[in-house]
Order: structure tokens, then C-alpha cells, then sequence
């Protein structure tokens, strides 16, 4: 009989006892155990479909690392100095005409009055080129020059620049003598920004923007970037940080998407756009999908890839920007757009952590060194003659140039990866095991 063979300990005894308390007690015993191997089961099966996750948080050591993609923007988008009747007319902007006081809103008008009358052909030709900024560039102690930097047009920064920015090439490795000198594993740039004659109203700052991105996803130009400042030596120390989340159902983050799994609109236009998968840049498409719709401009500071047949205007060159420009901005900075379920997070991803210390730039002593370079010279009297360069104020020298230094803090980083709690070979595992504990 199957009661005599089955290897359930409790049915056999109930089968085989002629005593009714001994069948009783394996009754109860069979009921007990099965009851709560239900309940184990239930609990095992409702815990597999959590999709719960283990972090695992390792230090790796690497010889050489794949160095990100540096972008150099200058605060100040146009060199008027190139061009003397638009720099005239840049300092007649300048005189208000006492209606108003406050510094921000006469800048806002000065910068409205001066694209008004300026010509937009003859301004376009005044932007920096790498050319005109690039005093000396080296990476790993080899010397680097203008052909090394891919072109980024911006509304807001004119013509911004990225080194290895090539997605498509093998990426520049650091050197492996990091351990010993930082500086030959770094990248150091010294840039002219401009000097008194370049400045144009359309910026309140001097100086340059950074961005630093992975390798991987190109170049992004927006607005939290690394200021760097004038008469300044910036050292940039990079800590690297790997990210590695399970896709769905486990997070609400996607995997490099192909067509038929886009979520949204924004999603897939970031995608065909780009040929590539950025969270940011999904975020920047939808805050100016917002701004289109119901502002009726756009953000120059931020990625803008819409094709309409209605006029739209920059939002940031508008004489007095709406309110409508100041809340949705504000809301996008303070990331409450809810563009999560637009612009999912990417399950990979590499963030760069910056910390910056900075030094006075040039010293006494390099700055005779920089007077004697050609380069200098011809970028500092752009509109003089070179032997009225000694009538170069030092501060108008100083203020000119600037240095910046980036490179890793170290030659490791750190990499969190995330697996499942339970796999369904543990889960099928576990159910085995229970139903022997209980009922074998």
C-alpha cells in the first residue's frame, strides 16, 4: 500500500497503530507539520518575490585607469576684443541710465541691449577657440594640443571643448607611475580666458566651467559644473565610484535599452539622439519639454534637441524672465519635476567625486617665463602692439590665466555591485529543504 511506502514519517504510523491515542498523536503531529511547512513556503516564496538585494562594497586596484571626459567651457562666450566696434559698444552698455539699481537687473538689460544691436553673424565669429585659450596642455607628462579637443556648442558658454571624448576609440589610460607622481598621471591645461578688452556682458564671471563625465557617455554640458577660477592654480583629485544595480524588477533603474523597451517618450529620444543612455540628459529633455509646453521657451544652460515650427525664444535672454522660467527652473534644480518615471536611473554607472584645492597662479618667478612665451604674448595683446605688453596691468596678467589639474587620488576605486538575496535555484532549494524537514 502507498501508506506503508511513502517516506511521510506520520502516515505509516497512523496507517499501521491500532491505538487510537498513538493515532491521534501522529495525526496531530502530520497536521502541525504541514500547517507550518505552509506557512515556511508561503513566507519563502513572498520573501523571493520582494526581490530583495545584497550590496557588495570592494576596493579594486588598477595599474592604469580609463581617464573621463574632460569638458573646458569659457564663462565669458565671446572675445570682443577681436572685434573693437562691438567691444565700443559692449562699454556702452555699461551706462545705465538710472532707472535702475540693481546690479543683477542691469546686467540682464545690458546683456538684452547689447544682442539687440549687435550683429549676430559678426558675434558668432567672435566666440573662443581653442586656439585662442590653449596656452599648454599635457597628459601623463606628454604634450597634448587643440587637435586633442572635440568641439561642443553651447547657447549659454559659446564653443565649449572635451578631451577624450571619442566614445568610439579606446579610451586614454593614466599612467601607470601614478604611484609615484601624481602629476604624470593628470591632465594639466593652462588657459587664457580674456582679458579687460575680451569681457562681453554676458557673463558676470570670469574665468572657465568643467565637466567631467565617463569615458562611455560623452560629453554633457549643463550647469553644475567645476568653476574654475582666474590667477588660479585648480588641482581636481578624482575619486571614482562604480555602480552596478540589478535592472528590473529588482530597482527602477533600466539597462541599456534597446527599442522595443523605451518607457517613455523622453527615454527613447534621449536614446536615438545621443545613440546612448544618460539619466542627466533625459532629465535636461524633459525640463525643456516642460518649458516649451507651458513656458514657451527654452534653458540655453541645458541640452535642447526639439524641432518645432513656433518661434521660441531663450529663457535666460529674455529681459525679465517669467515666472514661469523662475519656477520650473527652480523646481528642476531642486529635482522635484518628477522625471523619475520619465528618466529612469541607469543600472551602470561611474560617478566622479572632486576634491579641489587651489594655489595662486602664476608664481612671480613662471609668470617672467609666460611673459617671454609667444603664445602669451600674441593672447595678451591681441589689440596692442606686443611692446606695450609691459603697460599690462598684473592683475589684468593674472586675471587672464589660469591652471587646472585633474587626476585620480588614488590607484583604486570602488566598485558596489548588487545581487539577488535569493535566486531561484535557492528558492527551489529551500522549498526542498523544508518539505524534507517537515514532512519527510
Amino acid at each position: 500500500m502507498w501508506s506503508e511506502k511513502t517516506t511521510f514519517h506520520a502516515i505509516p504510523n497512523i496507517v499501521a497503530n491500532e491505538q487510537m491515542p498513538l493515532k491521534l498523536m501522529w495525526s496531530i503531529c502530520l497536521i502541525a507539520s504541514v500547517s507550518y511547512c505552509c506557512r515556511i513556503l508561503t513566507f519563502s516564496i513572498i520573501d523571493y518575490y520582494q526581490y530583495k538585494v545584497l550590496t557588495k562594497f570592494e576596493i579594486v586596484a588598477e595599474s592604469a585607469s580609463n581617464f573621463p571626459t574632460i569638458t573646458i567651457c569659457n564663462l565669458n562666450p565671446y572675445d570682443l576684443s577681436k572685434n573693437r566696434s562691438l567691444g565700443e559698444l559692449s562699454r556702452r552698455n555699461l551706462i545705465g541710465d538710472g532707472t535702475v539699481v540693481d546690479p543683477a537687473e542691469l546686467f540682464a538689460l545690458g546683456k538684452q541691449r547689447f544682442l539687440s544691436l549687435a550683429d549676430a553673424s559678426a558675434l558668432a565669429r567672435l566666440k573662443f577657440t581653442m586656439s585662442d585659450m590653449l596656452v599648454s596642455c599635457y597628459f601623463n607628462e606628454t604634450a597634448c594640443n587643440r587637435s586633442d579637443f572635440r568641439l561642443i556648442e553651447n547657447e549659454a558658454y559659446g564653443n565649449c571643448y572635451a578631451f577624450n571624448s571619442n566614445m568610439n576609440e579606446e579610451s586614454r589610460l593614466t599612467s601607470e607611475v601614478r604611484r609615484t607622481n601624481k602629476y604624470k598621471a593628470s591632465l594639466r591645461l593652462e588657459l587664457f580666458v580674456g582679458n579687460n578688452e575680451s569681457m562681453s556682458p554676458m557673463a558676470m564671471r570670469s574665468g572657465a566651467i568643467m565637466f567631467i563625465k565617463n569615458h562611455t557617455t560623452g560629453s554633457v554640458v549643463g550647469e553644475t559644473g567645476l568653476e574654475l577660477k582666474p590667477r588660479t592654480q585648480t588641482e581636481v583629485m578624482l575619486n571614482r565610484m562604480v555602480i552596478k544595480k540589478l535592472p528590473m524588477p529588482f530597482n527602477d533603474c533600466v539597462d541599456e535599452p534597446v527599442d522595443s523597451s523605451f518607457v517613455s517618450y523622453t527615454q527613447e529620444l534621449t536614446m536615438r539622439t545621443f545613440g546612448y543612455y544618460d539619466q542627466e540628459i533625459c532629465r535636461q529633455l524633459f525640463y525643456q519639454r516642460l518649458l516649451v509646453a507651458q513656458c514657451n521657451c527654452y534653458d540655453s544652460r541645458f541640452v535642447f534637441m526639439f524641432d518645432t515650427s513656433a518661434k521660441l525664444y531663450s529663457c535666460t535672454q529674455l529681459l525679465l524672465p517669467n515666472a514661469c522660467y523662475k519656477q520650473m527652473r527652480s523646481r528642476f534644480l531642486a529635482n522635484t519635476l518628477n522625471s523619475s518615471n520619465e528618466c529612469p536611473s541607469g543600472c551602470e554607472s561611474i560617478n566622479y567625486k572632486p576634491l579641489l584645492h587651489y594655489s595662486e597662479y602664476p608664481s612671480d618667478f613662471y609668470k617672467q617665463i609666460l611673459v617671454k612665451n609667444g603664445e602669451v604674448v600674441d593672447k595678451l595683446a591681441a589689440t596692442r602692439d606686443k611692446k606695450e605688453l609691459k603697460k599690462i596691468s598684473e592683475l589684468d596678467f593674472r586675471s587672464s590665466l589660469l591652471m587646472v589639474d585633474v587626476y585620480f587620488e588614488s590607484d583604486s576605486y570602488t566598485k558596489i555591485t548588487e545581487v539577488p538575496e535569493t535566486s531561484f535555484s535557492q528558492l527551489l532549494a529551500n522549498l526542498g529543504g523544508q518539505f524534507g524537514l517537515f514532512l519527510g
